[in-house]
């Protein structure tokens, strides 16, 4: 199940991944996850450590189900499977929750910090709980989503003075954790990830994580929609905030970096009201960040929170009032919709004429079919997902708490994603066989 990869001449590192480019989902941990991820062929599952499922500040756990569970709904999905597949559980855990905003209070709540470390902790010893002779990777870790990207939007540098070493001294203290904290672990931002990483890799060295960064990083993510080489640049600050950080630096380095653009789906309020509302050249100059962020970091790229809801033909029923039937353009570019082909007007009309906010009309144009137009000539009559690992990523988890992945519980609870993933595992693109791959760097098990 482990294998060494390099894909777009990234630094070869351990990921407890399958020789080809995989996909996973979100789950919601209820009856029918299991069927609907073996459906699928899932190679991953996600969902949020802890209570909360925000790092859980305010207390030290007792019990953590939620990983638990997850490791469990990935057990089953390979027994229902068969074959030898293999699913790895993924993790979301948080030891500080930018999320929230207020960023200088955050980094300075030690007691919360403490508690946050603690929680991660309890998360990897159940974690090492699972390890046998087919599972010695348990589980991957997306660690502190919004973390870094509210740091490097906010302006807070790597010498930004926090508490580490006295809520990791805490954690340790609680848990029993008899280690030394290395004396290179500083009271700042960029001491705060060094310790996340010497915490996991000392608790729990078999398991795979790694960090997360967003579009907005830079300031704000509007640049999506322009036409020039802002994926580029943008990536390229953010890669260099990421250096500065020291993220992937030194002997408890993360294996990937996880790269999220917002989780809501495309035609859903929540998603085009934040500015959120992608069609083929949006969905290929994020792919193209992740590209660059790959090149520049010389690590691989785990696209995370992928909404995977696609755009309904002119034939499917859309409600007048469509916000709730979920439907988005992720899945339809990820996967293809030959019935679409290269015509935006085979979508149905109601979503073509989508308004979007005023606010927003200077980049994103005031329809959807603005939208459409900005990306002729297109045509998602095939997969985008063929040049993927040519882009640094190595797997794609799709879905959120709210937004369409693989489970038919959340989002959009048509077949299409199943389906679709169902018919690429019987030939998917190897990590192992492409001549252009055996250039770089083979895969080697």
């Amino acid at each position: 199940h482990t294998r060494y990869i390099s894909v777009t001449g990234v630094q070869t590192c351990a990921l407890p991944i399958s020789d080809f480019l995989s996909f996973g989902g979100c789950a919601d941990l209820t009856p029918g996850n299991a069927a609907d991820f073996a459906a699928a062929r899932a190679s991953s599952v996600f969902k949020y450590a802890g209570f909360d499922g925000a790092g859980d500040a305010g207390q030290y756990l007792t019990s953590d189900n939620q990983t638990t569970a997850t490791i469990l709904l990935a057990r089953d999905v390979e027994q229902r499977v068969g074959g030898g597949h293999r699913v790895l559980p993924v993790i979301v855990s948080y030891t500080c929750n930018l999320s929230l905003g207020d960023t200088p209070t955050q980094l300075a709540n030690t007691q919360g910090l403490a508690h946050s470390f603690g929680n991660l902790i309890l998360s990897l010893n159940l974690a090492n709980e699972h390890i046998d002779a087919d599972h010695p990777v348990p589980a991957g870790y997306v660690i502190n989503p919004d973390f870094l990207g509210a740091c490097q939007q906010g302006g807070f540098g790597p010498a930004y003075a926090m508490p580490v070493r006295e809520p990791l001294r805490l954690a340790l203290a609680h848990w029993n954790v008899q280690a030394t904290i290395p004396d290179s672990i500083e009271n700042n931002i960029r001491g705060y990830v060094a310790a996340v990483n010497w915490l996991i890799r000392t608790v729990a060295p078999a398991v795979t994580f790694g960090w997360q960064v967003n579009l907005w990083g830079v300031g704000a993510s509007e640049w999506i929609y322009a036409s020039g080489d802002e994926p580029m640049d943008n990536a390229r600050k953010t890669a260099a905030y990421v250096r500065a950080m020291r993220v992937h630096e030194g002997p408890y380095a993360p294996d990937f970096l996880a790269v999220d653009r917002y989780e809501a789906d495309d035609f859903t309020i929540r998603s085009y009201a934040n500015g959120y509302c992608y069609w083929t050249h949006e969905w290929d100059r994020y792919c193209d960040f992740c590209a660059e962020l790959s090149r520049g970091l010389k690590f691989p790229i785990m696209p995370w929170q992928i909404p995977a809801s696609h755009a309904p033909l002119v034939s499917d029923p859309v409600n007048d009032n469509f916000d709730t039937q979920n439907w988005g353009t992720g899945g339809t570019y990820i996967f293809g919709d030959p019935a679409i082909g290269s015509d935006y007007r085979n979508i149905n009309p109601k979503i073509v004429a989508l308004p979007f906010p005023t606010a927003f009309h200077w980049a994103m144009g005031a329809t959807a079919e603005d939208m459409f137009k900005r990306s002729e000539p297109f045509d998602v009559s095939a997969p985008a997902y063929g040049d993927f690992p040519y882009r640094g990523i190595f797997t794609m988890l799709l879905g959120g708490g709210a937004t369409t992945g693989i489970i038919s519980t959340v989002g959009d609870d048509t077949s299409f994603v199943r389906d679709k993933l169902n018919t690429y595992m019987k030939a998917p693109i190897s990590f192992t066989d492409d001549p252009y791959a055996t250039q770089i760097g083979r895969a080697h098990v």
